[in-house]
């Protein structure tokens, strides 16, 4: 089978590989797709510090049919369509044992999606139903990074709310925003291209914030407040340090941006103690995946996929990811 391994920073090769033989507690997934995360970017590129054993496959926004089974598997069967998480709690780490899997010390990160053919543990196959097509199973891994996202923003029905970024993450908790009753949704967007797809997905308001002073016009719309709820959805210093000036004192900032490690953002402590502020990070989602499948007629993630390739163009793709065009890339093999 075509695969792509990961040997070190920069350093991603096309293999050919047998197909791999699923072991006890497995199944082999013969892959339908995987979309383009910009955290790929970050793993290809030696700034993601949770995968440390190399080469692996990468990849982990994908779908596929299950195909075999590995000795006494028994929650999903061959030709079962299924979404894929990509990682497995140890099980056995104190955040485990506690039942918060998604914050596991020792997570096993899976063969990845750049490839035809994956042998994975069952628990972390998620069935879906006929009628899902093909992209919306494959845009399951991040749109149930969206769900808890919002879980997160504890928002109540009629909140205004301030979505900084309107890359395939940000659009998709609009449509969360939206379905979940949100009053007045606020999109920052740079992109002129991505802003009309914001109001598509349920945005009220999209704002370059190029060409106005973004918390004055926030402001403005908010009766002098500032948004109950802000979700950046970036990953860089600088929006997250704008995150401040746009909530409302008492508000939510849910951090869903996948910086990199080694960046660094300010901000003054007396602005969160003063403003009574809540601050979360958004990690993990594998205990929403169910809920996500359940909603995604609804909000329909798929839509962000707007480049299709064959798995062989596979770093042609990437190329694309890297200079952001369009909004969201997938492979297929």
């Amino acid at each position: 089978m075509l695969c792509y391994l990961l040997y070190g920073p920069g350093d991603l090769r096309a293999e050919e590989h047998d197909i791999p033989t699923p072991g006890p507690g497995e199944a082999l997934v013969k892959i339908i797709g995987c979309a383009i995360c910009h955290t790929d970017l970050a793993i290809i590129d030696g700034h993601w510090p949770f995968l440390t054993k190399l080469p692996k496959i990468i990849g982990h926004e994908y779908a596929g049919t299950v195909v075999a089974l590995g000795p006494g598997t028994t929650s999903v069967a061959p030709g079962d369509r299924v979404a894929v998480y990509p990682s497995a709690p140890c099980g056995l780490c104190l955040p485990c044992r506690r039942g918060t899997f998604w914050l596991c010390l020792r997570p096993r990160a899976l063969s990845g999606g750049f490839a035809e053919y994956a042998a994975l543990p069952e628990q972390c196959l998620f069935r879906v139903l006929p009628q899902v097509t093909d992209e919306q199973a494959l845009s399951v891994e991040p749109f149930s990074v969206a769900v808890h996202s919002v879980d997160l923003a504890q928002m109540q029905p009629g909140d205004t709310v301030v979505v900084i970024g309107g890359g395939a993450i940000g659009l998709v908790i609009v449509g969360m925003l939206r379905a979940a009753g949100a009053g007045k949704i606020i999109v920052s967007e740079p992109d002129p291209s991505r802003r009309p797809v914001a109001v598509e997905f349920g945005a009220d308001v999209v704002l370059d914030p190029r060409e106005r002073d973004l918390a004055a016009k926030v402001k403005a719309l908010t009766g002098g407040m500032g948004a109950d709820v802000v979700f950046e959805a970036v990953g860089l210093p600088q929006t997250v340090e704008q995150c401040f000036a746009l909530v409302r004192r008492g508000g939510t900032i849910i951090i869903v941006g996948v910086a990199l490690p080694e960046a660094e953002a300010r901000f003054k402590p007396f602005d969160v103690f003063a403003g009574h502020l809540t601050i979360r990070g958004s990690w993990g989602a594998w205990w929403t995946i169910p809920r996500t499948i359940d909603l995604l007629p609804k909000v329909r993630p798929e839509r962000v996929l707007t480049h299709r390739f064959p798995l062989a163009e596979l770093p042609r793709a990437l190329e694309l990811r890297r200079k952001q065009v369009g909004i969201k890339a997938y492979v297929i093999p």
